[in-house]
């Protein structure tokens, strides 16, 4: 029993890997880990970071979403349309869901949900870029 412990224990870090390798690939830019560097730690500092960085990535997801919007059929457009207001509509609810001011108010709360928008709208901006048959 005890030998298969390391056995177990190496499937278990395989297991973990994908999910960590994905958190890892979403493409954030340069200049928001060297403004969160900065920051050292500051709240206000890394609030200030986080929101800089939301603009570029909202900047970035609106250019793929209109990139691709651009490549497709009539039909497909409208599906992107409707697919795009329902990632909207989940999205902010869901990074709100991590600061209920009426439940946690910590500052600790409101950086996870504004970073949670960040990383949300960089991976949405790679979804939108994959999909675009001009960069295949």
């Amino acid at each position: 029993m005890l030998r298969s412990a390391p056995v177990l224990l190496a499937l278990w870090g395989l297991a973990v890997l994908p999910a960590q390798a994905q958190e890892t690939s979403v493409k954030l830019s340069p200049r928001f880990a060297r403004s969160v560097q900065a920051a050292a730690g500051a709240t206000p500092a890394t609030a200030d970071c986080q929101s800089e960085e939301w603009e570029r990535q909202d900047k970035r997801l609106n250019a793929a979403y209109r990139q691709l919007l651009s490549q497709l059929p009539p039909g497909k457009a409208a599906e992107l349309r409707a697919v795009q207001r329902a990632w909207l509509a989940y999205v902010g609810p869901k990074c709100a869901f991590l600061f209920d001011s009426d439940t946690y108010s910590g500052q600790q709360d409101r950086l996870n949900a504004q970073y949670c928008e960040v990383l949300e709208r960089a991976r949405r901006a790679a979804e939108l870029e994959d999909l675009d048959p001009a960069k295949r």
